[in-house]
């Protein structure tokens, strides 16, 4: 399992797999009556502890 924190922490060669294999993404649509979950599962994701974005990645396969 990789994360990629962003541009910068990404070397050439991942940036280029992971481009290369778009149909390995997976894309959700959050719309604004989802607003306040959204919220929630970001604020999930993006905290201090990293089991539940491991989590929420794992399930997402």
């Amino acid at each position: 399992m990789q994360r990629y924190k962003g541009l910068s922490k990404t070397s050439p060669d991942q940036l280029w797999r992971r481009r290369s294999t778009p149909m390995r993404a997976r894309l959700l649509q959050v719309t604004v009556k989802e607003i306040d979950e959204a919220n929630a599962l970001f604020s999930e994701l993006i905290g201090n502890n990293v089991q539940p974005s491991c989590t929420f990645i794992e399930r997402a396969r």
